[in-house]
């Protein structure tokens, strides 16, 4: 496993806001020996609320091409469910990277919502940083993080 925390200093150089650091802090867990592509888990700390990510934010062309093939497959029906539970379930998607549905695909296609993404991320924003804390602090991340094992293995799979 690869951990990444994200540096607190901000880059200052061209911005009015000469704040020196950032207010939140930004971890992501990926799987070693893995393409640039392969899904990450993400976990974020601000100072009154805690996230839980999982996803890509820019698949590769080849994985972008294989993503809109399955969208429009039996595998895209399959992710589409295993995302509506998600979102049922508390969770909400990141922005989308396109505003239309990309050609060759109809603009009333079943999955166009969907195929509007490059990369894919999926969120839990949790209203309160606390489960993040104490003793019960690690075991509460990682199920949050683990809501989303399905999701994940469908992204690892389409990065393989």
């Amino acid at each position: 496993m690869i951990f990444k925390v994200f540096r607190i200093h901000r880059d200052i150089r061209f911005s009015k806001d000469k704040t020196p650091y950032q207010t939140y802090l930004r971890i992501v867990v990926s799987e070693a020996n893995r393409a640039a592509d392969h899904p990450k888990w993400m976990m974020g700390l601000d100072q009154d609320r805690l996230t839980i990510g999982l996803g890509t934010f820019a698949w590769e062309k080849p994985t972008l091409a294989r993503y809109r093939e399955w969208m429009d497959s039996e595998k895209g029906d399959a992710l589409a469910e295993m995302l509506a539970e998600q979102l049922a379930d508390g969770a909400r998607l990141g922005p989308a990277d396109l505003k239309r549905v990309p050609p060759p695909y109809d603009a009333e296609h079943r999955h166009g919502d969907l195929l509007r993404y490059k990369g894919l991320t999926v969120w839990f924003d949790h209203e309160d940083h606390a489960p993040a804390f104490g003793p019960d602090g690690p075991r509460n991340t990682a199920e949050s993080l683990l809501r989303f094992r399905p999701v994940h293995d469908w992204f690892a799979r389409l990065a393989a």
